[in-house]
C-alpha cells in the first residue's frame, strides 16, 4: 500500500491483496472469515484458512453465510 494505491503482482499476491483490502472496508473479523471460507492456506495473511485452526467464532459467521 503506498497512499491510495494498493498493488500486487502473482495470482496468490492478488489473493492477499483482497483479503487486506476485505480488512480495510469489512474489518479483520469478516476478511478472517473470508479467508477461511477460501481455505486459502499456503502462506495468507491471517492464516486462519484451515478450519482445524479457525475460532469457533469465524466458523459460525461461515456456517450462517453459506448455509443461510
Amino acid at each position: 500500500m503506498d497512499g491510495k494505491y494498493w498493488t500486487s503482482a502473482g495470482v496468490t499476491a492478488g489473493i492477499d491483496l483482497g483479503l487486506r483490502i476485505c480488512e480495510h472496508v469489512a474489518g479483520p473479523e469478516i476478511a478472517q472469515a473470508v479467508e477461511l471460507a477460501m481455505e486459502y492456506a499456503p502462506e495468507p495473511p491471517f492464516g486462519i484458512g484451515d478450519p482445524r485452526r479457525a475460532a469457533p467464532e469465524l466458523r459460525q459467521i461461515i456456517d450462517e453465510v453459506l448455509n443461510g
